[in-house]
């Protein structure tokens, strides 16, 4: 059963140069679990530069399905200490990506719960930098 839900997200990136760019937002959106694993969807909006874009994140305990349909479209995945590439496509075009992550957190029930992961990121074989994502879900 999916729950309506307000999801506070955290975003920090520290590019190859040593700049942080940090960005913080409320939204809401939807929380359904069953078989040990949680699906957590909410739509982006102007303040993260992806206007018409759903996000969706499948987690489970170890690992964290990104997936982005829209105006910009990817599929990133995080598992401690493995390296995962995919297409990163966006108006002006595709990128590939990789990201190593250095730590997934999962602690969700359909209660809610927070996610915390933190990777490094490549942009088309380069190191793009480290960053950081956190959510914190709650029943509305």
């Amino acid at each position: 059963m999916t729950k309506d839900v307000m999801i506070s997200v955290e975003s920090r990136k520290e590019d190859a140069d040593g700049e942080i760019e940090s960005m913080s937002f409320v939204t809401e959106g939807t929380l359904g679990c069953g078989d040990g694993q949680c699906k957590i969807t909410y739509q982006e909006s102007e303040v993260t530069g992806m206007d018409g874009t759903t996000t969706t994140l499948q987690v489970e305990k170890g690992s964290v399905l990104l997936i982005r349909h829209g105006t910009l479209s990817s599929l990133l995945v995080f598992e401690k200490g493995k390296t995962h590439y995919s297409e990163y496509d966006t108006q002006h075009g595709a990128i590939q990506i990789g990201v190593t992550a250095r730590r997934v957190d999962v602690d969700m029930t359909d209660m809610g719960g927070k996610v915390q992961i933190d990777y490094a990121l490549e942009y088309n074989g380069a190191q793009g930098g480290r960053n950081s994502i956190s959510l914190d879900v709650r029943l509305r």
